[in-house]
């Protein structure tokens, strides 16, 4: 059920190659509000940084627009959430089963992608349908949330997936040093995340204890609940209308 009026723009990026319909169920609750942004396509040697910046010019709000604005992105996404928060500058930036720093990323990733690496996109594509059959299996989706998986990665591109797993293993890491201002990082987590296995060495705002990776589907409520307190902390004081 749509919750209008919310405070502020919600802008999610969805997980590395994946629609941006798997925020189906936030779409529910913030409606207009929400942003739901594509990936592009990358150029050719490409930064992640460099590809951040781009992509988020595709969606950034017009000079005399001051709505306040919440950043956020899932798993992937979410590294890329942080490094668009440099050109968007947000009044936070939500962590969706994602990581603050290279020292999160679990090793698997980078053999992933050594194994990926060699293998053509064409023949590569026809990875897409077991690797979905992990994530229904891994995350003990059910069969509504399973189809919709499988849904939204039907047209993933393997050389978008190929190219922004090479610069994820090689990300130097979010620098707050680097911009004008200090944005407010928050994270929420499942616990028993398979992925992006959680670190309790960083500060986690909330932890699913039954989560696992893709909680924004398993625990909608709880991830829904968790954004709008947010929001209503960051954009109701700072909404222009709301003075």
């Amino acid at each position: 059920m749509t919750q209008p009026p919310l405070p502020g723009r919600l802008i999610l990026l969805p997980e590395l190659g994946l629609d941006s319909k798997i925020f189906e169920q936030q779409a529910r609750v913030f409606g207009r509000a929400l942003v739901q942004p594509n990936w592009i396509n990358p150029r050719e040697n490409e930064t992640i940084h460099d590809y951040a910046l781009r992509w988020a010019e595709t969606f950034k709000p017009l000079p005399d627009d001051q709505t306040p604005l919440l950043l956020g992105g899932l798993s992937i996404g979410g590294i890329f959430a942080l490094e668009m928060s440099k050109l968007l500058k947000p009044q936070a930036v939500i962590l969706i089963a994602s990581c603050r720093s290279p020292a999160d990323l679990p090793y698997r990733l980078t053999i992933f992608e050594k194994i990926l690496r060699p293998i053509p996109p064409t023949l590569a594509e026809l990875l897409t349908g077991p690797i979905t059959s992990t994530f229904a299996f891994k995350d003990r989706l059910d069969d509504v949330n399973t189809q919709l998986v499988k849904k939204v990665a039907r047209n993933c591109s393997m050389p978008l997936i190929k190219w922004g797993l090479q610069q994820i293993v090689q990300w130097k890491g979010f620098d707050q040093t680097e911009t004008e201002i200090k944005v407010p990082i928050y994270q929420i987590h499942g616990k028993n995340d398979w992925m992006l296995p959680l670190n309790q060495r960083q500060p986690i705002d909330h932890v699913i204890h039954n989560g696992r990776h893709l909680i924004n589907l398993t625990h909608p409520a709880t991830v829904n609940r968790f954004i709008l307190g947010l929001m209503k902390k960051h954009c109701a004081t700072s909404d222009p209308d709301s003075n």
